[in-house]
């Protein structure tokens, strides 16, 4: 899959229709992210208060890779070009794995509710959302004068949580709780933890006064 990204600046190629409150939470990944998880949580803290809350493996899979990397993704999204001196993600493109992040969580409503313990159409939808991200960021790397180490690190980390994904969907699927531990702590610790801390050593790269005043 060939991502174009656009090398015009944002206010032009770019636009985030909406109102003005809108426009200056859309106009960033990571303040856009930031509010897509925090309303994930509200939602899924009052799905689970009515609905109890032992849906064990599945909540922990849910906590692991669908909760904690809205705000991985945002910061990815907004720093990942600055780093490699790309060009911006489209609002259109962060925006449409924002939305599929969302709908995961929404999906898991009548999951949960229902005492469903398999919310598969909310995995399909969190995997699409992956699948976008990493995509992006590969193509940002591919296209950047720049690709660097870090760049590199980055995305072997969230193809290494991706596999992990997959193996806590194997053992949930099959019924081994087994696998699934062993997969949410391997996407938890051996994934998404360092990827966590590159995500800020990137951050302090972006904002590095020899990046910031070159």
């Amino acid at each position: 899959m060939c991502i174009t990204i656009p090398s015009s600046p944002r206010s032009d190629r770019n636009p985030t229709p909406g109102s003005r409150a809108w426009r200056w939470l859309a106009a960033s990944p990571l303040r856009l992210f930031g509010a897509g998880g925090l309303l994930s949580l509200l939602l899924l803290g009052l799905t689970l208060s009515r609905a109890g809350w032992s849906h064990g493996q599945w909540l922990g899979f849910d906590l692991v890779f669908a909760l904690f990397p809205f705000v991985l993704f945002g910061a990815l999204l907004q720093y990942f070009p600055v780093l490699l001196r790309g060009s911006q993600v489209r609002y259109a493109r962060y925006a449409l794995i924002l939305f599929l992040l969302l709908g995961s969580q929404l999906a898991l409503v009548p999951a949960f509710w229902f005492k469903a313990h398999a919310g598969w159409f909310s995995t399909l939808l969190l995997l699409g959302g992956w699948y976008l991200l990493i995509a992006t960021l590969r193509d940002i790397r591919r296209l950047a004068p720049a690709h660097g180490l870090l760049g590199g690190w980055v995305l072997a980390l969230l193809w290494l949580t991706l596999g992990a994904l997959f193996l806590s969907l194997l053992g949930l699927g099959m019924g081994w709780s087994w696998l699934t531990s062993y997969a949410l702590g391997a996407g938890a610790f051996s994934g998404l933890a360092p990827l966590l801390l590159l995500v800020v050593a990137l951050t302090r790269e972006c904002h590095s006064p020899l990046r910031l005043h070159p």
